[in-house]
C-alpha cells in the first residue's frame, strides 16, 4: 500500500465499490478498505458489503430456491401438474446461496482489478486533517493519506433494547440466512422488506411463521394498494401476522425463545424455535472515528450531507445507507458513481427521479414515487389508473394473474408522479415506470408507447388508458 492516494473509499458495499470502480476508471489513484469476511468460508476480501454477503444476493438465492420447491409441492391445476412432495436437499440449497455470495465477491474483485483499484481487507479510521488531504490508519497500524475520502461504511442490524444476537436462536438477517435446516417455527419481529422476504423463504420450506409489527398495516409506506395486497396475499400463503402490537419481552427458553407481546392492554406469549429481529438497520459510521476530524453526524447516526453527498468537511463525501434517503443498494450505487465523477471534475446532477423499491416475494410488491394518499397529503390533485393482470394475455398464459399496476398522475397535466405494482414481474415493470417519472412522462405518453404483445408490460398501457378515462369523465 502506498502513502498517498487521490481517493480512499471506506467500505466495499454497493455505494463504496461503485465509487471506487468509477474513480479508477476516471484515472484517479484509488484504494478501498473493507474488513468483511465471507459468511461461509471466513475468507477476507468479501467484496460487496452487506448486500452481497448477508443481504440482497443470498436472500434472493433462497427466495428463488424456495419458490421452486413450493411450486413443485403445490403443483399446478392449470398446467396439469399434480402436487408432489419433493426430496429437499437443504444442504445443496444452502450451497446455492453460498455460491451466489462467492460469485458476487469475485465479480466485484474483477471490477476492481479492471479499474486499477487497490483493495485492503482491513478496517480503517480517520486520524487527522493534513496539508494534502486526510490521514487514515488501518487496523494493522499502517497510515496513509488521501486527497478525497468517500465514507460508505454501511449499517449494522438493529436489535431490541437488552436483546443480543447469537445468530443461532435470536438472529439478524445473517443468522436467518444460514439456518442448518428449516425451523419448525419462526417468529419475526418487523414486517418490513427483510421480514417479509425471509418469512416467505422459511414458510415455503415448511416453517410456521408469525410476523409481529407495531404498525397496523404491512408495507404502509408503499401505499394502500400495495399494503392491502401484501397482507392478503402473504396471509393466504401461510404467513401469520400480529400487527399493531408492542413487543414486551423476549427470553431464551429450552424450546427456543419466548416472545411476549401486548395488544390493547392484553399480553400474550408465544414460543418459537428461532427468532428473526428485522426492525431496521443503524449506521456504522461510529466505526470510522468521525469525531477525530469533526465529521458531522446527527443523533441517528446519519452523516449530514448536501444533495451532492458532500459532508461538512472539505473533500470528504458520504454515500449509501449512512446518509439521508432510503437504505437501498441501487440508490447507494448511484450516489457512489456520482461522487467519483464529481471528484474527477465532472458535473453530475443529484437524483433525477424517485428511487424504486421492490419486495421480492411471490408475487412481488414494487413502488416508486408517490402513492395516491401521499400525493394528496402533499397538496397535489391527482387521478389514478389501475389495471389488473387478470386481463393480461401473458399473465393468463403463465397462470400469473394475481396483481395490478396502479398509476398516480397529476390531475392538471397527467404527469406520472408515482406507481405501485403487484405481480410476478413487478420488480421489472417498476423500472420502466421509474424511467417514465424521470423523463416527465404523462399517462397519455404511456398510452402511446407500443408495448410488446403478449407481455406483462401491456398492463402499464392499460393502467394509462384507465387514468385517461378518469380524466375524460371529469371533464364532462
Amino acid at each position: 500500500m502506498d502513502e498517498f492516494y487521490d481517493v480512499a473509499v471506506i467500505g466495499a458495499g454497493p455505494g463504496g465499490y461503485a465509487a471506487a470502480v468509477r474513480a479508477g476508471e476516471l484515472g484517479l489513484k484509488t484504494v478501498c478498505f473493507d474488513p468483511m469476511a465471507n459468511p461461509d468460508d471466513g475468507e477476507l476480501g468479501a467484496l460487496g458489503g452487506t448486500c452481497a454477503n448477508v443481504g440482497c444476493v443470498p436472500s434472493k438465492a433462497l427466495l428463488a430456491a424456495s419458490l421452486a420447491y413450493a411450486k413443485v409441492r403445490k403443483g399446478s391445476l392449470a398446467f396439469g401438474l399434480k402436487p408432489v412432495t419433493p426430496d429437499l436437499d437443504f444442504e445443496q440449497m444452502q450451497r446455492h446461496r453460498a455460491k451466489a455470495v462467492k460469485d458476487s465477491n469475485r465479480g466485484v474483485a474483477m471490477l476492481f482489478k479492471k479499474a486499477g483499484v487497490e483493495f485492503v481487507a482491513e478496517k480503517v479510521v480517520f486520524r487527522a486533517k493534513t496539508q494534502t488531504g486526510w490521514e487514515l490508519e488501518t487496523a494493522g497500524g499502517q497510515r496513509l493519506q488521501a486527497k478525497h475520502v468517500i465514507v460508505a461504511c454501511g449499517t449494522k442490524p438493529r436489535t431490541l433494547p437488552g436483546l443480543q444476537f447469537d445468530e443461532e436462536v435470536v438472529c439478524s438477517n445473517s443468522g436467518a440466512l444460514a439456518f442448518k435446516e428449516p425451523p419448525k417455527s419462526l417468529g419475526i419481529i418487523g414486517a418490513g422488506v427483510i421480514g417479509l422476504e425471509l418469512g416467505s423463504v422459511w414458510s415455503r420450506l415448511g416453517s410456521a411463521v408469525t410476523v409481529f409489527d407495531m404498525a397496523a398495516d404491512v408495507l404502509s409506506f408503499a401505499g394502500k394498494p400495495v399494503s392491502e395486497a401484501a397482507r392478503k396475499m402473504l396471509s393466504e400463503q401461510g404467513l401469520q401476522f400480529e400487527l399493531g402490537v408492542l413487543i414486551v419481552d423476549v427470553q431464551r427458553c429450552a424450546e427456543g425463545v419466548n416472545v411476549t407481546f401486548e395488544r390493547d392492554g392484553v399480553k400474550e406469549t408465544r414460543t418459537f424455535e428461532k427468532l428473526l429481529v428485522a426492525i431496521g438497520r443503524s449506521s456504522a459510521v461510529e466505526g470510522v472515528n468521525p469525531q477525530a476530524v469533526g465529521l458531522a453526524v446527527n443523533p441517528a447516526g446519519i452523516v449530514e450531507t448536501d444533495d451532492q453527498c458532500r459532508t461538512n468537511l472539505p473533500d470528504v463525501w458520504a454515500v449509501g445507507d449512512i446518509v439521508k434517503g432510503p437504505q437501498l443498494a441501487h440508490k447507494a450505487s448511484d450516489e457512489g458513481r456520482a461522487v467519483a465523477e464529481r471528484i474527477a471534475g465532472g458535473v453530475r446532477p443529484a437524483h433525477v427521479a424517485p428511487v424504486p423499491s421492490v419486495v421480492y416475494t411471490h408475487p412481488e410488491f414494487a413502488w416508486v414515487g408517490l402513492s395516491k394518499d401521499a400525493a394528496q397529503e402533499a397538496g397535489m390533485a391527482v387521478r389514478t389508473g389501475k389495471a389488473a393482470f387478470a386481463h393480461n394475455a401473458m399473465a393468463r398464459a403463465c397462470d400469473e394473474t394475481a396483481g395490478f399496476v396502479e398509476l398516480v398522475c397529476e390531475e392538471s397535466t397527467g404527469r406520472l408522479v408515482g406507481a405501485q405494482v403487484v405481480g410476478a414481474a413487478a420488480g421489472d415493470l417498476v423500472s420502466a415506470l421509474a424511467q417514465a417519472i424521470a423523463f416527465g412522462a404523462t399517462d397519455e405518453d404511456l398510452s402511446l408507447v407500443i408495448w410488446p404483445h403478449p407481455g406483462m408490460s401491456e398492463t402499464i398501457q392499460d393502467a394509462a388508458f384507465a387514468s385517461l378515462r378518469v380524466s375524460e369523465k371529469r371533464r364532462k
